[in-house]
């Protein structure tokens, strides 16, 4: 299992959303999040100008994420943990130690004076940040208050931000030269160029067969989840709602791993008679 500690990425903001819910979805919190509120809750964060945060990629998935402000006072700059997360399915595998070790040096570095964060009072969760050397505040209690006309419960009403949401949102998905595995990708190619948007609906466990693409493309997962596996055996698991940059020259092949249907978009920046892909049959499939 290789594990990358790295800097947030906007265009993974669907992947913090599912993994956000998802986890304060479950113990020791509770709450309940749907995906669509945890991205709005997430974009508002990593948009601040005074934000940070830092994600973990096991294996090309995003597995876990940190999130946090600073904000100056009369003796220094001091930092708030927002949200720490992880993909229930990563817990226990050393993700949040990884994330903390990282943001706790990022932070000294970046000349943080104070960390201050709120956590659940049952459960472990306070154990987890004691390692840290956090300890309960004495001077200082979390008071809150409930608004009058706060919204009905229900979706992307619960937390108060149905007007916000019903606005025209801007979300860029990535913003990228390189392919998912990290290759940098080739120049634009010369001469008359011929966009290309194609629909592909991958039956549940249908694969397609290998083949590489001679020219880019990118696309968005708008149902399911698929799989893009390299020849090296480099896998891509992309989340509905997520975008992907494709290997351009390199052969692999897509599969639908799931008992659902998925649905991909692909656009392709290509020119007048050159073939979007080159199939090779000559290498089987695995079934």
């Amino acid at each position: 299992m290789e594990m990358t500690i790295q800097k947030c990425d906007m265009g993974h903001l669907r992947e913090y959303g599912r993994i956000y819910a998802a986890a304060f979805s479950g113990e020791p919190w509770n709450d309940p999040w749907n995906a669509e509120d945890a991205t709005f809750h997430v974009r508002e964060i990593l948009e601040s100008q005074q934000s940070y945060g830092i994600e973990c990629v096991v294996d090309g998935n995003v597995a876990g994420f940190l999130l946090g402000t600073s904000m100056l006072f009369h003796y220094g700059r001091t930092f708030e943990i927002n949200d720490l997360a992880v993909d229930p399915q990563y817990q226990g595998c050393g993700i949040a130690k990884l994330l903390m070790d990282r943001a706790m040096k990022d932070l000294k570095a970046m000349g943080v004076v104070a960390v201050h964060l709120i956590t659940a009072a049952d459960g472990w969760l306070k154990d987890f940040y004691a390692k840290y050397g956090f300890t309960k505040e004495e001077r200082v209690m979390l008071m809150g208050m409930e608004m009058d006309g706060r919204p009905e419960a229900g979706p992307a009403g619960e937390k108060g931000t149905r007007d916000m949401k019903e606005q025209v949102e801007t979300m860029e998905l990535f913003r990228t030269s390189q392919s998912w595995d990290g290759a940098e990708l080739p120049d634009y190619l010369q001469g008359r160029p011929e966009l290309v948007a194609v629909k592909y609906v991958f039956p549940a466990g249908k694969k397609l067969g290998w083949h590489h693409h001679e020219v880019m493309n990118f696309g968005v997962l708008v149902q399911g989840e698929l799989t893009i596996v390299a020849i090296d055996g480099t896998e891509k698991v992309i989340h509905e709602g997520e975008a992907v940059v494709e290997m351009v020259g390199t052969v692999h092949h897509g599969e639908n791993r799931g008992t659902n249907p998925a649905v991909l978009y692909m656009f392709y920046l290509s020119q007048k008679d050159k073939p979007l892909s080159m199939q090779h049959p000559e290498i089987p499939i695995m079934q």
